[in-house]
């Protein structure tokens, strides 16, 4: 192709103005350039020619051929043939970085769970250990771990219905008893229907009812003997030096729970004074209290091996006990008004302390009361009456018949304020009763926490007429008595303190003890008072026929006397 004949073609001017003069081959102009298109969208990119399509460019030159333009495209054209048969690399299922950071937290939270249920599983072993240890529970309580809503920190709530007690016995009862695998509900119901069906109305007591209610109908205030003052009591005109100020206990007790007095005796140093309800003799009540010789013929279930386990003999010439025979008295009407004024009877100090026997003390109760501070306070107030804060815990097993799992309720129960607080804070314990505010709700439960041992502070209002705590005061003659009137369950107690309101006692509430009430079975008085609860849609001769009516009409007489008093 070189010795083709050369055309001249005027495409290109030279810089003085006159055509260059360009040699191609015949077969045709060369290809146009390869532009770059990529950089021409940049305004400041220059475009750029090959040199042979330059203006400068000489065809005629030795060093260029008509057919160099051809060649070069011609490799640019292969080059671009292979590049795109070349095969391009598969693209990756993820970043490689965001692959290794899920890959670490996956693994950082197998990790984080694992160790978890380890510290899960190490707790609960610890747990399971100290529970079948010797190790007390409290000590138990301060190695366990403080979750922020296990504590109470404003402890004005724990007299609120806020804290569930019933909720924390049916915990205890849905989980499984002395191995025992829980029943199907289905065939506890349908035992429970047969058994009611089977159940044959008592003839007796409906008679007896009836007979009640036909008596207490005709029942008023100004024939029945309520008592205003204490019989045989020193006069409370005669002043008591504080050195001369000493506190006997004072409680009442049936036969079934006697064994609980010796554990009154280990934490009340001081004189007690006990009157029983049982048809034994008083010999053989001594011996069983001092010697703890079991009774020849129990007549309740609770006298067991498991009571004889666990009951505390109390020392000689500390206990003075009396017998109040039940030959003849009707269970469901448990005297026990009569019971506590027989015990107040034979007392000899300045003052005294009355609790049930179902609520056990705080080891300190009895030397702060004997404080020097308490005692001048009392010495200077005849009509001093110092309230000492009740609590609850639940039971720790299901209670049934004959069955109250003692060794473990008598464990849990606190004798020091420390570990009191700490039950409350764990939600293990409770003001006492607090689904009935009125019953215990004018004390101070908040300002108690922060009292010091020995300290009084002044329960400013009674906000109910139900409130009924326990009291220590000064016994003489103007002391209110307890009104005998009140038989079994309901509102035998919470008369005493309004008729003490109504004389112009003082209450004050006592810093540092406390009482705490053992959790036992319903006796046959409160069972025989549940019965009534529907009595809003009985007609009024109908209510005498519950005991919580007759309690009714002898509280309204009682209320009529005392504002005439």
């Amino acid at each position: 192709s070189r010795n083709a004949p050369k055309v001249v073609s005027p495409s290109f001017y030279n810089p003085d103005g006159s055509p260059a003069m360009m040699t191609y081959a015949v077969h045709g102009p060369p290809s146009p350039p390869m532009m770059d298109h990529r950089h021409s969208r940049h305004e400041n990119t220059k475009r750029t020619f090959p040199p042979q399509y330059s203006p400068q460019y000489d065809a005629a030159s030795p060093e260029s051929t008509a057919c160099q333009p051809r060649h070069f495209n011609e490799r640019r054209r292969k080059n671009k043939r292979k590049s795109s048969k070349s095969t391009k690399p598969a693209r990756s299922a993820c970043n490689p970085s965001i692959c290794i950071g899920v890959g670490i937290g996956f693994f950082g939270f197998v990790i984080l769970v694992g160790t978890f249920c380890l510290v899960f599983v190490v707790h609960d072993l610890e747990l399971t250990s100290d529970r079948n240890s010797d190790t007390s529970p409290f000590d138990m309580l301060r190695r366990q771990a403080k979750p922020k809503h296990h504590l109470r920190e404003n402890w004005d709530v724990v007299v609120s219905d806020k804290f569930d007690v019933q909720g924390i016995k049916d915990d205890i009862k849905s989980k499984k008893i002395n191995g025992e695998k829980k029943k199907d509900k289905k065939k506890i119901k349908a035992s429970k229907t047969a058994t009611k069906k089977k159940k044959k109305p008592d003839e007796k007591k409906i008679a007896r009812d009836l007979a009640l209610a036909s008596s207490f109908s005709d029942l008023n205030w100004q024939t029945m003997d309520f008592k205003a003052k204490q019989s045989d009591a020193p006069l409370c005109s005669v002043p008591v030096s504080a050195q001369e100020i000493e506190h006997t206990l004072v409680t009442q007790v049936s036969e079934d729970r006697l064994w609980m007095l010796g554990h009154h005796c280990a934490r009340w140093p001081g004189p007690i004074s006990a009157v029983v309800f049982t048809e034994k003799t008083i010999e053989s009540v001594y011996d069983y209290v001092l010697n703890g010789v079991p009774f020849e013929s129990p007549t309740s279930g609770n006298v067991n091996d498991d009571m004889q386990k666990n009951m505390l003999t109390c020392p000689s010439g500390k206990v003075t006990l009396q017998t109040f025979n039940k030959i003849g008295s009707d269970e469901e009407e448990y005297p026990v008004n009569k019971l506590r004024n027989k015990a107040l009877s034979v007392v000899r100090t300045s003052h005294v302390m009355y609790v049930d026997i179902d609520f056990w003390l705080s080891d300190n109760l009895y030397n702060t009361l004997q404080s020097d501070s308490v005692r001048q306070q009392l010495a200077d107030d005849s009509q001093l009456a110092l309230v000492v804060p009740a609590f609850q815990i639940p039971s720790q097993c299901k209670i049934n018949e004959g069955h109250e799992c003692r060794t473990a309720n008598i464990a849990h129960i606190p004798r020091t304020k420390e570990d009191m607080v700490l039950m409350v804070n764990h939600q293990q314990a409770s003001a006492f009763d607090p689904t009935n505010k009125g019953g215990h709700g004018s004390t101070r439960y908040g300002d108690w926490n922060s009292m010091d041992e020995g300290s009084i502070m002044t329960i400013p209002c009674v906000t109910s007429n139900r409130y009924e705590p326990y009291l220590a005061f000064r016994f003489c003659e103007d002391l209110p008595p307890f009104q005998d009137h009140f038989t079994g369950y309901g509102k035998n107690k919470m008369t005493q303190i309004m008729h003490m309101r109504r004389n112009g006692y003082l209450f004050k509430q006592l810093g540092g003890s406390f009482l705490v009430h053992y959790p036992h079975m319903d006796s046959k008085s409160r069972k025989e008072w549940n019965v009534g609860k529907q009595r809003d849609k009985k007609t009024d001769v109908e209510l005498l026929t519950f005991k919580r009516g007759r309690v009714d009409k002898v509280f309204a007489e009682f209320r009529c006397w005392l504002e005439n008093e």
